[in-house]
């Protein structure tokens, strides 16, 4: 069969005329239509000779796409499957069961089973079935048909470096909503996180959307933020279906006040603003509107000095930002309010360190956030363990604040990492109180399983401490060994829970808790061997 009599047949079969175009199946994904191709299209299986199919071939009506009237968009026809496979029905099916991949398929030969898996994936790499390694006339049977007839699996499959997920099929059209501080010369922060959110979105760059604001003052940057929000509502209108919302505020904060600093004035002083007050000015009504209406998973990141966390009425703030609803605070009667909004935050990310340094969190965060919005969309927690707690850095530099929403309540845990050299238990080290006129931090020595306990000692004078226990309010972070979670804000002792349980040690070698004291010293009529000359 010609290639133009294929193509005829296809055209036939959808009810077009011959002029009806197609294109290679591995072309285009068929859950997510590409931007360029204006209608969807559908799987044809064609028949030829031989009495089996042998090619999938997606027939696409020539219209007009959308904003561009009269312009078409032609292409080709999809090639037979590989020599490999001659007498092996290669059928049809929309995706992989196993990788998401469109590429050649294997159906499964139990009747009314919906699952196949591909020998060869769309760009031309292995896929989950060995090519080479099945027989001629394999017929495919899948290991959950298989396990229902309690069946071993009697064909080889490839490992996990073989089934890269090229295209998951769970994954949902995401609005990147980044406001930068208009003082900072660096965008490090955002090319680093839409440098991997891209290679994400790699197969369907339709489904991801970036809104970039740098956060200024004055008249003009109405209309600058009006020319970068518009698409994005656009964006969001042509979907017609619900999408996930990140929020990346990456700024300073007031060490006073806790405040967001988004401007300078004329005289070089940063301008601050809460929080909400901040949302609201760099996100805007029509925003707000499109979020409410969308049942997605939100988030938001503030990359921002620990003050914004640690000033306690800045955070009573974030909290009623998270409380209540994305932008809106101070609009009653808007959509937003509506009993089935969808326009909260479900979780948000911060620090409570001094300060925060954008090279040391970017992988970690970002690694989260992919974790976050295409793994483990129910298990946040999951997410931020697998991304933080893997690595003794970033946390060693600041402590992580990390807000979930748990039905009507909002759980706020802080992640520490226990370093022996210099902050036990995530915790400040104290000073001497035998050094009079100095400030002498305390070394730390640490002791059984999980930094169990810890003694100081000063570096200067004679002073030691005795043996403390870890405080009970700490946890350990999963199965993370020296991660521990307690709740935030700590409370005033509890933060000084190391300089309020200091004391001196009572002998020269301080008494370990759970073992025996150390021997006593030798008394004065105690004559000592003599040694050879």
């Amino acid at each position: 069969m010609t290639f133009q009599e294929l193509a005829h047949r296809a055209a036939a079969f959808m009810g077009v005329d011959g002029g009806a175009v197609v294109e290679h199946a591995d072309a285009l994904h068929p859950t997510y239509p590409s931007e360029y191709h204006g209608v969807k299209g559908r799987s044809v299986p064609i028949e030829v000779e031989g009495g089996y199919p042998r090619a999938v071939v997606r027939a696409r009506v020539a219209e007009p796409k959308l904003g561009s009237l009269g312009e078409t968009h032609s292409s080709t026809i999809a090639t037979d499957p590989p020599d490999a496979m001659e007498g092996v029905i290669v059928a049809k099916a929309k995706a992989c069961s196993r990788c998401g991949d469109s590429g050649w398929l294997l159906p499964c030969q139990t009747q009314g089973c919906p699952h196949a898996w591909c020998f060869k994936k769309s760009n031309g790499i292995l896929g989950c079935l060995p090519e080479k390694q099945l027989p001629a006339g394999f017929k495919f049977t899948c290991p959950p048909c298989l396990g229902v007839k309690k069946l071993p699996t009697p064909y080889p499959t490839l490992g996990e470096l073989g089934l890269a997920q090229i295209h998951p099929t769970t994954i949902a059209p995401l609005l990147v909503h980044t406001m930068r501080y208009d003082g900072e010369a660096s965008t490090y922060p955002r090319d680093h996180l839409m440098l991997q959110f891209k290679e994400e979105y790699l197969r369907c760059p339709e489904l991801l959307h970036l809104c970039d604001i740098e956060m200024k003052r004055g008249a003009s940057q109405v209309t600058k933020l009006q020319k970068r929000v518009n698409p994005a509502i656009s964006w969001a209108a042509a979907l017609h279906q619900p999408f996930d919302y990140l929020a990346f505020i990456d700024t300073h904060s007031c060490d006073q006040t806790g405040e967001l600093c988004y401007s300078t004035d004329p005289d070089g002083y940063g301008l601050t603003a809460p929080l909400a007050q901040l949302l609201r000015s760099y996100g805007g009504v029509r925003l707000a509107t499109a979020l409410a209406q969308s049942s997605g998973l939100k988030g938001l990141v503030l990359l921002t000095c620990g003050s914004a966390f640690t000033n306690a009425q800045h955070y009573a703030g974030i909290m009623e930002v998270m409380r209540t609803y994305v932008f809106l605070l101070d609009l009653p009667d808007s959509p937003a309010h509506a009993s089935r909004c969808r326009s909260q935050f479900d979780f948000i990310l911060g620090f409570s360190g001094d300060i925060i340094i954008p090279r040391f969190w970017m992988p970690a965060i970002t690694a989260f956030l992919v974790r976050t919005f295409h793994r483990h969309r129910s298990k946040i927690d999951l997410a931020f363990y697998s991304s933080f707690c893997t690595g003794a850095m970033p946390l060693t530099t600041s402590p992580a604040v990390l807000m979930l929403r748990r039905g009507k309540d909002i759980i706020a845990t802080e992640t520490r990492y226990s370093d022996h050299l210099r902050r036990v238990w995530g915790l400040r080290p104290p000073t001497c109180p035998k050094c009079e006129g100095g400030f002498t931090e305390l070394k730390p020595t640490v002791g059984g399983q999980g930094h169990a306990f810890c003694m100081f000692k000063c570096p200067v004078c004679p002073f030691r401490s005795a043996y403390m226990k870890r405080p009970q309010w700490q946890t350990p972070a999963s199965s993370h060994s020296y991660f521990f979670t307690n709740p935030f804000p700590l409370s005033p002792d509890d933060s000084l829970y190391i300089s309020r349980n200091l004391q001196p040690a009572t002998s020269v070698a301080p008494v370990v808790p759970g073992y025996a004291p150390p021997n006593p010293a030798p008394s004065a009529g105690h004559k000592k061997k003599k040694g050879r000359a």
